[in-house]
């Protein structure tokens, strides 16, 4: 019998398939867990077969103490393209450390409260450059985290030579604009030293490797490995926030 690991990460919040297991199946905790083992059996092995240790990816799941998260905000309305996320990504992903390993999560600024959002972005938020509100849906962000100092530094200059980057917002420690994020920010890929993880759909084979995002991946050197969404979902995405709070204080 192999060895049990330990589960990193388990992101039942955003995914529906273990809350219908639970309320609609009546499924009783005992068995519960004996499903979310096998499930997690099946991510180690998935992983295995494509060359990837899951062990090696708690530094994308788990977070540490010493080690920053940071949401990089871009103005959609400078960037010519329909596919500004498309854009943004291609003037991001150059800059990631190949030897890192870390979550990498993406989303439109969403929310009805604008005036809530605005006070969040000017009490958080650190300025590459001035700009003027107009609306949080127009903003885009790229959520990454296990930064150095170092590195977190050096994205926010080298940034600065896109236009539509407006800034950075810290999200290493928990704030309102970590919850609101928590919100907005949905997980893109794992990145693993040069290899992206990402779900694809489930009725695809988990032998398959395929970047089914409108993103362009393996453009910057990158390889993609990929797994069924469930999987991934539940076991390879980075939860943002240990608890749910109100953003509004």
């Amino acid at each position: 019998m192999s060895e049990m690991q330990t589960i990193l990460t388990l992101n039942s919040s955003d995914h529906i398939m273990l809350e219908v297991f639970r309320d609609h199946l009546g499924i009783a905790a005992p068995q519960m867990r004996k499903e979310i083992l096998r499930l997690q059996g099946d991510v180690v092995k998935i992983l295995a077969s494509k060359g990837i240790q899951y062990s090696d990816l708690r530094s994308a799941l788990v977070p540490s103490a010493d080690r920053h998260e940071a949401a990089f905000i871009f103005d959609s309305t400078e960037i010519e393209s329909g596919m500004y996320g498309r854009e943004v990504l291609k003037q991001v992903l150059p800059l990631l450390d190949p030897r890192t390993t870390q979550s990498v999560l993406v989303g439109d600024l969403l929310g009805d409260d604008q005036d809530l959002i605005v006070e969040i972005l000017q009490e958080s938020m650190i300025l590459a450059r001035s700009f003027t509100f107009r609306h949080s849906t127009l903003l885009y962000g790229v959520y990454i985290n296990n930064l150095s100092s170092t590195t977190l530094s050096q994205l926010h200059e080298k940034l600065v030579a896109f236009p539509a980057y407006l800034g950075h917002i810290p999200t290493s420690f928990a704030s309102r604009a970590k919850a609101y994020l928590s919100l907005s920010m949905a997980n893109l890929f794992l990145k693993k030293n040069r290899t992206l993880i990402l779900g694809h759909e489930g009725d695809r084979s988990n032998a398959e490797n395929i970047n089914i995002t409108l993103y362009p991946l393996e453009d910057f050197g990158y390889k993609v490995a990929s797994l069924q969404e469930v999987y991934f979902g539940i076991f390879l995405s980075y939860k943002r926030t240990p608890c749910l709070w109100r953003v509004r204080s």
